[in-house]
């Protein structure tokens, strides 16, 4: 993943996620205060037709100074006379069923003389809580010689209520959670880039004295002298087979590489894969009769000639034939490579006589650097690569890759190359 994408990933994933912060915040708090003006309407409507039913005469303060609000669910009613107890219990269920309110709160009187609530009681309107005890005792208010309180215990003293900040506690945690995602990613990008640059780097220092041993074993090869003497031979030609095995998976470790950086294309253009196949089997025929085996082909496709990379589709032929010989290990093994026609699709099959792939292990296949675990024998080489270079270089053609397996007798490759791309 690119730095710029990674920073354009940051930077949206930001905004996206602030912009829902602020959001809730900004609807949340706009819905409390409509709950809460709501509220705050029917309480002050139901006590101030209390207070003008408790006065013995009209002659009430202003609407402003008959009722305080030093809460948001506290409130106190100036009555310039005294309360009687059971009147004021009448008239606050009365009026507050008048306005819809319909939730519990306590009361009390205040006296003067004594300066305290003479009077608590609390009030529910739920059928199993008749008798509640009250909370704390309600706060006075001095400027009063004689009122009433009531509080609403079930609402909070501020309108933020906890699950406000529970929800915003939430997207916090979300967020953090973005930032440790992403400070991982980030960690995870620079580990991936240092490990990519080491193998490319690596693989491409293989390369110059692998071809100055090629190049060293083609002479001792040719010269008379290891002629004559059949055991040196046989050492150079040791020498440049395993030179060779070595150059093959250093090619593959750079291909896989180039395949992973940002530039990598395909360049399509007409290739006939009869013709490829052929090629091929007949430059890898030595290696099977060198194993007393044989490989054959039945190339039944009606349209052979597709559009495709014609190297990446070389390389990808070789890497399967090259697997079905490395693991068809018994002699006299037996490799077919067909090609058909089925459904809409031209299909390439490679079907070997190898050991087998446990089930649980073919989805695993196709992963980079992944080999089907053999426990302590390790009879044939290989990084891991070829399968995981075939599925890419499918993936990037648009072509579907499956493998068929049974332990113990044998392997089918299967190649899926739409009919459209011919």
């Amino acid at each position: 993943m690119r730095a710029s994408v990674i920073a354009r990933l940051i930077i949206l994933g930001s905004i996206a996620i602030l912009s829902t912060l602020f959001i809730q915040f900004y609807i949340i708090r706009q819905q409390q205060n409509v709950e809460e003006r709501a509220f705050r309407d029917k309480a002050i409507t139901a006590l101030s037709k209390v207070a003008k039913r408790l006065a013995k005469n009209n002659d009430l303060q202003s609407y402003t100074n008959l009722i305080k609000h030093p809460q948001s669910n506290y409130f106190l009613v100036n009555i310039n006379d005294h309360i009687n107890v059971n009147t004021l219990d009448y008239y606050l269920k009365t009026e507050f069923q008048n306005v819809g309110l319909k939730e519990n709160y306590e009361f009390g009187i205040y006296d003067c003389e004594r300066d305290s609530m003479v009077y608590h009681n609390a009030v529910s309107y739920e059928a199993n809580q008749r008798n509640i005890r009250p909370g704390n005792k309600l706060p006075t208010y001095k400027d009063y010689l004689y009122y009433f309180g009531v509080r609403f215990p079930e609402r909070q003293a501020n309108p933020f209520y906890a699950y406000t900040w529970a929800s915003l506690g939430l997207l916090m945690l979300t967020l953090l959670f973005f930032a440790y995602s992403l400070w991982i990613i980030l960690k995870q990008r620079t580990l991936a880039e240092m490990q990519k640059d080491f193998i490319d780097n690596l693989t491409h220092e293989f390369k110059t004295p692998l071809a100055a041993v090629s190049i060293s074993s083609d002479v001792l090869l040719q010269s008379e002298l290891i002629q004559e003497h059949p055991r040196l031979k046989q050492y150079a030609q040791i020498i440049k087979n395993q030179n060779q095995l070595l150059n093959t998976q250093v090619e593959r470790v750079l291909q896989v590489a180039r395949m992973e950086k940002t530039n990598f294309h395909i360049i399509r253009e007409l290739v006939d894969i009869h013709e490829i196949i052929i090629d091929l089997v007949s430059s890898m025929e030595p290696r099977v009769k060198a194993k007393a085996g044989d490989i054959q082909t039945n190339l039944q496709a009606m349209a052979p000639v597709i559009y495709a990379d014609r190297i990446h589709f070389i390389h990808i032929i070789q890497n399967i034939l090259d697997n079905a010989i490395k693991y068809s290990i018994d002699p006299g093994m037996k490799i077919q490579l067909d090609t058909y026609d089925e459904a809409g699709q031209m299909i390439i099959k490679c079907m070997d006589q190898g050991p087998g792939i446990p089930k649980e292990y073919i989805k695993k296949i196709f992963s980079r650097f992944y080999r089907v675990p053999t426990g302590n024998v390790h009879n044939v080489k290989g990084f891991g690569l070829g399968l995981h270079y075939v599925y890419q270089i499918c993936k990037a053609h648009g072509w579907k890759i499956r493998i068929e397996s049974t332990v113990g007798v044998g392997t089918s490759l299967y190649i899926e190359i739409p009919k459209q791309q011919s």
